[in-house]
């Protein structure tokens, strides 16, 4: 079924058939004979403007949108399993608070801890073996929300003398390997300690893979904080939130990234 632009044939000719300004839209009548190469519609620009043609599957509709294009003309296809099957999205993998894992090294630091808490996600099947290119992929490719934030609490902090996160980072890479800016203290096949001292407060976290007979493989990431005075406890308190926002979308964006 062809639809010649500027012709009798033409919803376009037809004055008052689409319901808004930029908007328009008509339904295909239910038992329209639609060829099994699909549904074409060949649409032709005004101007500077051009309609663009796309597709409304919870309705079955066919939509346009009056876009500025220096496009004069083009033709848009539409098949028919898209209108009775529209594709599903990919269901989001979510980070999940659980338990501090019982079997990490930091452990023994978990007596008086001011902040103590962790979160683990499922990694897709063919996610990586090695606990070091999972730990990298979630805590070195952070949004530029997340980096956003590390800016304004390296600006603020240190006018209370706290060290900057590029300054911890630094100074640990003149020392050893570093996960995002923090200094890699301990590694083992199944977990990784990282973490540093400051005037304020201690900082350690335990990233762990492992097995978990309901959830498959998933990546844990797990925090201690001690605070050391009244510094300490009022910069916790006030970053305790946005740290766990944080960590659930480093480990969200890390596992989106393997699906890719």
């Amino acid at each position: 079924m062809m639809v010649a632009p500027f012709k009798g044939t033409s919803l376009f000719d037809r004055q008052n058939v689409f319901p808004a300004k930029r908007w328009w839209s008509f339904v295909i009548p239910e038992g329209t004979d639609i060829p099994d190469g699909g549904l074409n519609a060949d649409l032709a620009g005004v101007g500077k403007n051009a309609r663009m043609l796309c597709l409304e599957p919870s309705t079955s509709r066919l939509r346009t949108l009056l876009l500025p294009s220096r496009l004069v003309r083009f033709t848009a296809s539409v098949r028919l399993r898209d209108i009775t099957n529209p594709p599903r999205k990919t269901a989001v993998t979510k980070a999940r608070a659980v338990p501090m894992p019982s079997n990490s090294a930091l452990a023994p630091l978990y007596a008086g801890a001011d902040l103590l808490d962790a979160f683990a996600i499922r990694l897709p099947a063919h996610a990586s073996d090695d606990l070091e290119v999972l730990a990298r992929a979630a805590f070195e490719r952070q949004a530029g929300w997340i980096r956003a934030l590390t800016r304004v609490r390296d600006v603020v902090m240190a006018t209370v003398g706290v060290k900057s996160s590029r300054a911890v980072g630094l100074a640990a890479a003149s020392r050893g390997p570093v996960i995002g800016y923090l200094p890699l203290l301990s590694r083992s096949a199944t977990e990784l300690i990282v973490g540093a001292d400051d005037r304020h407060l201690d900082f350690r976290a335990t990233i762990q893979l492992r097995a978990d007979a309901a959830n498959g493989r998933e990546l844990v990431a797990g925090t201690v904080v001690h605070c050391h005075n009244r510094l300490g406890r009022i910069y916790l308190a006030t970053i305790a939130p946005f740290h766990r926002v944080i960590v659930r979308a480093n480990l969200e964006r890390a596992v989106r990234a393997m699906k890719t």
